[in-house]
């Protein structure tokens, strides 16, 4: 068992480690009418905005972390990470999109 916090003291960072989070990587979008989406079928091709060899966007949470490009691991994909946002742009962002 932990020992208690002293008054103004930060609870130890440990304890937020095993909190799980959603990790998501966006390949693109696009915007379809519900009559096309209706009209897809097995083979159709479904063109998004991102153009090939454009980084991908990975969100922890829905929010935007990092990018990255598609690759192959075995019989899996998977993203390498090229550039990862800093915490002061994120923290900017979410201020933002809080107030």
């Amino acid at each position: 068992m932990s020992e208690p916090e002293t008054p103004g003291e930060s609870p130890p960072m440990d304890i937020l480690l095993d909190i799980p989070l959603q990790l998501s990587v966006e390949l693109g979008r696009t915007r379809m009418t519900v009559s096309e989406v209706l009209r897809l079928g097995r083979g159709a091709v479904v063109e998004l905005t991102k153009a090939a060899g454009e980084a991908l966007d990975i969100f922890v949470n829905d929010r935007l972390v990092a990018r990255g490009e598609a690759v192959v691991v075995g019989e899996r994909y998977g993203v390498r990470i090229t550039e990862i946002h800093n915490m002061g742009d994120r923290g900017r962002a979410a201020a933002r999109a809080e107030g």
